[in-house]
């Protein structure tokens, strides 16, 4: 009798919904724009936005379905952004299953997501069952995982061995409401970090300055020392 054929794989998350990149030679850097809702520019104006950034939405927003679609059909690749609602949170103490159901839940609101981003305090580094956790449904679901560096990072060598793709947040563009200069500048360390590790990410906000300084750094001669890349591609490297 004949073997039956082997079921198709089903593709992970990450790569049905990441953006297709050529790196090419230079050193990658990923620059994630948390959607700040009115305090930021609109969000059509920011899904037109001409340049490989990728837009974090929180969960728990009211529209949050329909922005990250406008994000992904701009060419935009989506972050889910873990949410601070408490009935959402991923506030530790839950079961495994609990945390695999609320991921779920999480993907079904921004299907097109390649990947889970942490809250700026850090969670993910900070709980290491719930961390577990996470990685072991990221793992099942096919989704990457971002968080902030903290401590001796121990999520990344985690993700590492559960197969799940993962990054360090080295730097906040505009968490302090920086000037134009002050972004320009982050900008150029993370830059310099890029040609040392090869890849990096930084995040910022859809705020008006911050878009307008991004736009113009990109035209600085630091800037071409490195390729912006949809965060996928940085956080398939490690």
């Amino acid at each position: 009798p004949e073997e039956p054929e082997a079921a198709p794989q089903k593709r992970r998350a990450i790569d049905a919904y990441g953006v297709l990149f050529d790196q090419g030679e230079k050193p990658t850097m990923s620059i994630i724009l948390v959607d700040v809702g009115n305090a930021g520019v609109p969000m059509n104006e920011a899904a037109t936005l001409d340049l490989p950034i990728t837009f974090a939405v929180a969960v728990d927003r009211s529209d949050a379905t329909l922005a990250a679609q406008s994000y992904f059909k701009n060419g935009h690749e989506v972050l889910a952004l873990s949410p601070r609602s408490v009935a959402l949170s991923l506030s530790g103490g839950q079961s495994e299953k609990q945390v695999a159901d609320l991921l779920t839940e999480f993907f079904a609101i921004i299907p097109q997501s390649v990947g889970l981003l942490d809250v700026p305090e850090a969670t993910l580094q900070n709980d290491r069952v719930l961390s577990n956790h996470v990685l072991a449904a990221l793992h099942e679901t096919g989704h990457g995982v971002v968080t902030y560096e903290q401590g001796l990072n121990a999520v990344l060598r985690e993700a590492d061995k559960a197969g799940v793709p993962a990054g360090l947040i080295y730097r906040s563009l505009d968490q302090k409401g920086e000037s134009d200069e002050a972004i320009k500048r982050h900008l150029d360390r993370a830059a310099a970090e890029a040609s040392r590790s090869g890849h990096v990410l930084v995040i910022g906000s859809t705020r008006a300055a911050t878009i307008d300084a991004i736009k113009s750094w990109t035209q600085s001669r630091t800037a071409q020392n490195v390729v912006l890349a949809p965060v996928s591609a940085s956080i398939k490297e490690n």
